[in-house]
């Protein structure tokens, strides 16, 4: 057994996020006193970012989509409602890749840079 879970049998599963938060606190200058609320700040921001992320990727893609179409006819999706359904068909074929999993994400990324590769050489 490497030699911090013996001397820290407390540490249980999360220990790497314990023996963070005891390096913090083993200092008690000013500087750590905070270090459980900064522990808590980074935990909501990384979970905010994961929840907000997909909103922002699919709100950029339908707005890219749009702006693309508009490229080649300036009365495409030019009503909200269209735009909307472009959201919603892209957020669907995110969530259906995810739901493939690993697996099925990593085959349309290889499906995605044979495509990128073969229409960058030809």
């Amino acid at each position: 057994m490497p030699p911090f879970p013996r001397l820290t049998p407390e540490a249980g599963a999360g220990s790497s996020y314990y023996y963070a938060e005891a390096a913090f606190l083993a200092k008690l200058t000013t500087t750590f006193r905070l270090a459980r609320l900064a522990k808590f700040v980074t935990g909501w921001a990384a979970h905010l970012y994961y929840w907000v992320y997909p909103g922002i990727m699919i709100s950029f893609m339908g707005t890219l989509v749009v702006y693309i179409g508009q490229l080649f006819n300036p009365d495409f999706a030019s009503g909200w409602f269209v735009k909307a359904l472009i959201c919603f068909i892209f957020a669907g074929l995110v969530g259906g890749i995810a739901m493939m999993g690993v697996t099925g994400s990593t085959l349309v990324n290889i499906i995605i840079n044979i495509v990128q590769i073969t229409s960058l050489v030809f």
